[in-house]
Formats: C-alpha cells, structure tokens, sequence
C-alpha cells in the first residue's frame, strides 16, 4: 500500500539527489569516456537550479491553485525520470559491466547508444516545465547549495515515507492499476485496518518484478514466506529503502548483495532471523541497518567495509571470527545507539580497542552485552575488554548487561563523560563493588540490578576524593536498585564533611533487596518518589523528604510508616501498602491532609481507620483531598471512622476481603456525593447498608461473596440511583433462584453482570423490562440456569449477551431449537454464529462478517 507525495520538501531532496550525481566522478568519467556532450549535463544543472528556487512557494500554491498542483506532477515525473537514468549510469560506472549486468540491466551497448537520446528528452520536458513557472508565478530563491558529500538519502526514514504521484492507494486490491504502475517507486505493507489485510499476500509476486523503479519496498508485518520475492529482488536496482521487519524470515538471500544503490535495510524483530548474507560488506552505499530483536549470533565478515554506514543497530560477536568486533573501527561514521552483544566471544583485548569506540564522536547510546550464558575464569581479561572498549566522552546513555568481570575500568564514572545522563549496570553477578559514580556532573538516571555478589556499598560509590561543588550525584534524579539479594549496608560518605548527597534526586526505587538493613540517605531535598518492595529488613529511618508526593512500600514488614513521614505529612499525595508496617493498627487519615490516594492491602494487624479530630454525627472536620481509597486483605480490620468518612471528594472506594468487617461508612449517602465507583468483596460479615442507602451519584456497584448483604437488596432502593450504570453480583447467593427482581435495578443500568449464583435458574424478563438503556448482560458459571424467563424479552437497547459455563440454558436451547428471544438478534453458540430472524424465527447460519451488521450474543460453555 502506497501514500501519494505531497510537494516540495521531499522532491527537494530528489533534486539535491539529482545535482549530486551530476556532479559525481563516476556520472562524468562515464560521459566522458564514452566521448557524450558534457553540455547536457550542464543543461540539466541549470534547469535543475532554477526550478529548485520556487518549489517551497509552489508547495504553498498548490493546495488553493489546480494549475500549480498540475504543474507539480509534471515536475515529479520528469525529476524520477532523469533520477533513474542517472541512476543507472552511476551504477555502471561504479560496478562495471560485468557485475550490473548480473541483475538485468538492458545490454551494455544498447544502453550506451539510448543515454544521450534519453538525457536531450529529459531536458527538453524539463525546459517546457520550467518556463511555466513565470507563467503560474511562482517565485522563490533560484539558488542552491549543491551537496558536498553524499547526502543521507532521499528516502525518508520511519514511517512518513512518500511515492511518486502515479502511486496508489489500494483501500482494495486493485490489481489491474498495480499492473499499470510500472513507474511505482513506493511500495508499503500497511496495516489500517483491524483485522489487518496482508497486501502482500494478495499480490501476485511476479508482478513486483514489472516494478523496476522501486526506491522503496516496506513489507513490515507481511505473513508467510518471503523467500520468493526476495530470491529476485535483485531486479530491483534502484531500490535504496527495504523494510521487512516484523516478519517470519529466516535468512536473508544473497541476492539483495547486488542492491548496490540500498541506503536502509531493517529486519527488526524478526524472531526467526538467524542469518545475514555472507555478501553484506557489497552493500557499499549502505547507511542504516536495523536488526534488533532478531535471533543472530553473528555478523558477516568484512563488515568494516561498509564505509557509509551510520546506523547499526547491533553487532553480533561470534566464536568462529571473535576479532569481528574490530571491524566496527573502520566504521567512523556511526551515530546514534548501538548494542554490541555477545562480548562474551572476543578473545584478545586488543580486538576490542581497534573497535575504535572512543573515536565515534556521534553514537549517543551503548550497550555491552556479555550475552546471558557468560561466565570466565579470568575476570581480569574482562575487566580489560570492557577498559578497551572505552567509549567517546559525548556518549550520553550507557547500559552494560552480563559483565562477568569483578570490577569495572576506571574510565566508567570519570568526569569527563560530562554528556551522559543515562546509565544501566544489569545482571553483574560477579561484581562486588561499584564503580565511582558521583562525581558524573550531568547523570540523570542511574539503574542498577542482579549484583549477585555485592554486600555494601560505600564511599568508594560517591567519589569521594573528588567532591565536585561540594556535592556527590549532582543532578542525579532517578536511581533504582533491583534484585541485589546479597547487599546489607548502604554506607552514605561525603555527608559528615558538608558534601550534599543527591540534591536534585526525585525518584528512589528499592526493590527486591531482602538483607539490606543499613541506613537509607538520610536527607533528600526534592525527592517525590519513593519505592520499596521486598526489603523485608529495612528498619531503620526513611529519608527526610519534604517535597514527597508519593510512598509505595510493598513487603518491608519492618517499616513504621507514620513516624518515619512526619517530614513530609503536608507534601504527600499517594500512599500505597502491601503487606508491610505490621505494627500498625490504626490509620489517622488526617495525618496526611493532602492525601489524594490511599491503598492499605495486607496490613495484617490494621483494625480501624481514624480521624484524630473529634466527631459527631452533626461536626465532621473534611478530608477534601482523599479521592481514592482501598483497604484490601486486612483480616482484622474491624472499623471505619466512627461518625463515617468525611471525604466529600472520594469517588473510588473498594473493600476486600476483609473478614471481620460488620459494616460500611456510616452517612454514605451524605458524607461521600461525589462516589462513582464501590466495591464490596468478600466482606461476610457485612449484613445491610448504613442508613440512608447508597451515594445519589454512584455510577458502579460491584459486589461479591457478600450473601448477607446481598440477602437484603430489595432494601437497597437502587431504582433511585440516577447515575448508576454498571451493576454487578458474584458469589453462591444459594437463596436467590430469580434474578433481578421486578424494579430493583434503575433505568439507567447500561451493564449488568451475573456470576456465580449456585442457585440461579431463571433469568427474570421482567426484571429487565424497565432497563431501556442496558446495552451488555453477562452471566457466567450459572450452573443450574436453565431458563430466560416468561413473560417479556430483552430490552431492545441490549446488543451484548454473553452467557458462559451455563449447560442447561445450552441444552434446553438446543433442544428447543431456538432461544426465548425475539427481534432482530444474533447470538453466539460455541463457535457457530445464529441470527434469529425477526418475521420467520428461524434459525440460520451466518459468516463471521454478518454479524457485525446486527445485535449479537455470546453463549459459551467452556
């Protein structure tokens, strides 16, 4: 599927393209060795230089003028023409004969005699197009710089790349106008639609050989074989951007080593790909590679000759040729990221220096991986790989996986990397101390994980030595560390000699760190985040923190959470705890006044939450900030507020599981009008709603294995309830054999959903007969539901049915041979699509593609 050009910005770049090849040694050895009139490059320079000047006004025009917009295809059309004649002749210039006219070139002699011919009709279509721009009165600066160096590409990196304006789109396969476009320079596998369409699978592959001006071939996410097409995709010799990422391909074909003009080849998660051609270092005019995510162990060799390269996205070392990585030295023009795998395989250090890192001004981002199986019995030799492998001090992210060295060079933490903001040290398991890191004057973002061997850590960390302003991590802004199941002291230097530890710090992340014990910084002025999980050992004092706005402490059972947050009481705004502060009993909501969100899950010694203000029932001091609250798996929680929740702003509440709680917030309806959304799960003590029912405003009602309160729901009054939309029951509820009742359920009801009622026979018609505004009914696990009920259908507003695990309904249905339903429905039995027919009621089977043209429904029972 192609996209259409839309102007000037991009035939801009055809005609820098153009003025380039002119200008190149191989287009005029060409001429002139052939004895052909220089003159008409001249020509054609001139033309190129003064149509070049109104192109951006032309863009503007074109949209409000026909003419202009006319006047530009005719542009493109000539510009692709002379682009493809110089084309060819720059590529037999710089092959020769014998090796282009391997991929089909018309002979040697004919095209030799056809080139004058072809450039003196170039130029005169050009020269009538150019004399019409007074005519339109397009104006512009006729001059332009005409490129020094081999430009980028003319082709568009990522996904805004453009065609020719013959290219079409094809909403359907259209392939009597595909047969048509043989000047197609763009050719895209897209997917925008859902379902996705395979395009690629409708086209005919022989007709992807007729398009012999392809520049650009994007078959991203194809399915099935690509071999075919690939096999001869060498015809395709003015192809410079190829793209079958997301694809099933295995290897790429030798064949696409003749692409001696290919600029971009991506094969990018290709989760098969094990191979690249043993001819890749032919692709001379190469200058993007993108094959991450792939399954390669490998690099070919002679990778270094590839002198145009300027992205590689990763580089594979190998066994068999380990001094591969030595290549990348011969490669100077590398920018951006990089990952170099595998590193594991490099055998003399001095392999890894002629890889010339330190040299490559322009990559921006590394990763060294030592690949997942890397093991040594010399950490040493590690230790001097990775010193060899010093990057340039313009490196602004670094990550280093599966280093199995002890220690890191000297060079990682030197403060002349005063570019690098992100830094990643994973999966180090031999590591028993860090590299100094603090005295990095830009470093951002620092993430540290699976040090296996690493006890504590210490003022060897912070560089002491050398304390930059007075300060260690000066604009450090997020650490994490993760996974160190070893460390036990986090020894802070530098604070008792005035040095400011992590002054800019706003995110902390301490996870799965089971031993650490020691003290945390004791002072971090502007952190907002901090995180703990799984440090079942940290006792001691959090960090004072009076700028926090968020605490998620997840299994550190030892913390004591109010003491350790008096700093930060006004500050705070999210509070999460899961399973930890195990001495706490009693929650004072208003110790945190700001308090936006509070999650208690695990507590296990939580009996009540509190407001330290007294309260009756006609004074309650609010809590307006609290918008969200959970109390989850707290089995001994007993109590909410005495006189209720005076949280006016809460609109999430939700009680789990807790089994000794008698009752809900008391004045609900008063106390909480702006709640949306309620939950009461498993709460079996819990036997009716307070005084005053439900909040006006609720929109969903979720209850589950409440059967006590639920007992009771025809005392709930929710037929009043105004907003509600979403309704929903689970648990045995072994009374309950018809449901719902008769004026239980508002008007408003869009969703309702049933499961888990061991008793439930009979789904009550005429309970649903008031819902004219329910869209979706779902009824699971029913097990002894046999029945839609007598006496009404389903509101016409229903579009959504779904019934699952519910056997007898299925078997009555079928052996009925037809549901008690009427009107225009289509139901969903197992795997068989069935639509009702409103005048004969009878039963037929229908595509997939019908349904979406009526109401449908689900009935499944597995």
């Amino acid at each position: 599927m192609v996209l259409e050009l839309v102007g000037g910005a991009f035939l801009g770049a055809v005609f820098n393209v153009l003025l380039e090849r002119i200008a190149s040694p191989e287009v005029l050895s060409f001429l002139k060795g052939k004895k052909m009139n220089n003159r008409l490059l001249k020509k054609l320079k001139l033309i190129l230089l003064s149509v070049h000047g109104v192109l951006d006004d032309a863009e503007g025009k074109q949209i409000t003028n026909p003419a202009v917009k006319e006047w530009l295809d005719e542009l493109k059309d000539a510009a692709y023409e002379a682009d493809d004649l110089l084309d060819e002749i720059y590529t037999r210039s710089k092959y020769g004969a014998a090796e282009v006219c391997n991929f089909d070139f018309n002979s040697w002699s004919s095209f030799e005699n056809e080139v004058e011919e072809k450039m003196e009709e170039i130029i005169e279509k050009l020269e009538f197009i150019a004399k019409q721009k007074d005519f339109l009165g397009l104006t512009g600066d006729i001059g332009v710089k005409i490129p020094q160096k081999t430009p980028t590409t003319s082709i568009v990196e990522g996904s805004n790349v453009y065609g020719r304006d013959d290219d079409k789109e094809y909403p359907s396969i259209n392939f009597d106008a595909f047969q048509k476009a043989s000047g197609l320079h763009t050719f895209l596998q897209l997917s925008l639609v859902d379902p996705p369409i395979c395009l690629f699978n409708k086209v005919p592959k022989d007709l992807f050989m007729k398009l012999r001006r392809l520049r650009v071939l994007s078959l991203v996410g194809a399915r099935g074989s690509l071999n075919e097409l690939l096999h001869f995709i060498a015809k395709l010799r003015h192809l410079r951007y190829l793209d079958v990422s997301q694809t099933q391909i295995k290897k790429l074909p030798g064949s696409i080593c003749t692409l001696y003009n290919l600029q971009t080849l991506k094969a990018a998660r290709c989760p098969h790909l094990t191979e690249l051609p043993r001819n890749m270092h032919c692709l001379v005019n190469l200058r993007y590679l993108d094959i991450s995510f792939s399954r390669l162990e490998r690099m070919p060799l002679h990778m270094s000759k590839l002198k145009s390269l300027q992205k590689l996205s990763n580089f594979f070392v190998s066994k068999e040729s380990a001094s591969s990585i030595g290549e990348l030295g011969e490669l100077s023009h590398l920018r951006g990221s990089l990952m170099i795998q595998n590193i594991k395989n490099v055998v003399d250090p001095k392999d890894a220096m002629k890889a010339s890192l330190k040299d490559k001004r322009n990559l921006d981002k590394l990763t060294f991986d030592w690949g997942r199986s890397a093991d040594t019995e010399n950490s040493q030799h590690e230790k001097n790989i990775l010193e060899k492998l010093q990057p340039n001090t313009n490196l602004e992210a670094l990550e280093i996986v599966h280093y199995t060295g002890t220690q890191f060079p000297t060079w990682l933490g030197d403060p002349s990397f005063f570019h690098l903001v992100s830094l990643s040290l994973n999966h180090c398991k031999y590591c028993h101390i860090l590299p100094s890191l603090g005295q990095l004057p830009y470093l951002k973002e620092l993430h540290i994980s699976k040090f296996k061997e690493l006890v504590s850590i210490g003022p060897e960390f912070y560089g002491v030595s050398g304390c930059t302003g007075n300060q260690h991590f000066p604009s450090l802004e997020i650490l994490t560390f993760y996974g160190m199941p070893a460390w036990e002291k986090w020894i802070h230097a530098g604070e008792s000699e005035g040095c400011k530890v992590f002054p800019c710090l706003r995110e902390l992340h301490l996870e799965e760190c089971p031993q650490l014990s020691g003290d945390l910084p004791t002072f971090l002025p502007s952190l907002t985040n901090l995180t703990m999980r799984y440090c079942n050992q940290i006792s001691t004092s959090l960090p004072r923190a009076p700028a926090m706005r968020s605490l998620h402490v997840d299994n550190c059972w030892k913390v004591e959470i109010l003491e350790e947050l008096m700093g930060c009481r006004e500050s705070l705004e999210s509070l999460e705890i899961y399973n930890s502060c195990h001495s706490l009993k009693s929650f004072p909501l208003d110790f945190f006044p700001y308090l936006k969100s509070l999650v208690i899950w695990g507590c296990e010694n939580l009996e009540s939450l509190t407001t330290s203000a007294p309260q009756t029932e006609g004074t309650l001091e609010l809590l307006a900030s609290l918008n969200s609250l959970c109390i989850w798996r707290c089995h001994n929680f007993v109590n909410f507020p005495h006189a209720g929740l005076p949280t006016p702003n809460l609109a999430s509440l939700k009680v789990r599981y807790c089994s000794k709680l008698s009752s809900l917030p008391k004045q609900m309806h008063t106390l909480l009008p702006s709640l949306k959304e309620l939950q009461v799960w498993s709460c079996p003590e819990i036997k009716s709603l307070p005084n005053g029912g439900l909040p006006i405003n609720l929109k969903s009602f979720k209850i589950r294995d409440c059967d006590n309160l639920f007992a009771r729901r025809l005392d709930w009054n929710m037929s009043c309830l105004a907003s509600l939309e979403h309704f929903s029951v689970e648990g045995k509820c072994e009374d309950v054999e018809s449901f719902p009742e008769e004026g239980l359920l508002p008007s408003t009801l869009t969703q309702l959903e049933i499961q888990g009622l061991s008793n439930l026979k009979t789904l009550d018609m005429k309970g649903l007969q008031n819902l004219t505004s329910l869209k979706k009914i779902q009824i699971l696990d029913c097990c002894k539901l046999e029945s839609l009920g007598e006496g009404g259908t389903l509101p016409l507003s229903a579009v959504d049915l779904d019934i699952w695990k519910c056997p007898l309904l299925k078997e009555q249905w079928q052996r009925e041979n037809k549901p008690n339903i009427s009107g225009n429905h289509g139901i969903w039995i197992c795997d068989q699509y069935i639509e009702v027919d409103e005048q004969h009621d009878l039963w037929c089977s229908q595509n997939l593609y019908t349904a979406i043209q009526h109401k449908y429904f689900m009935i499944c029972t597995t």
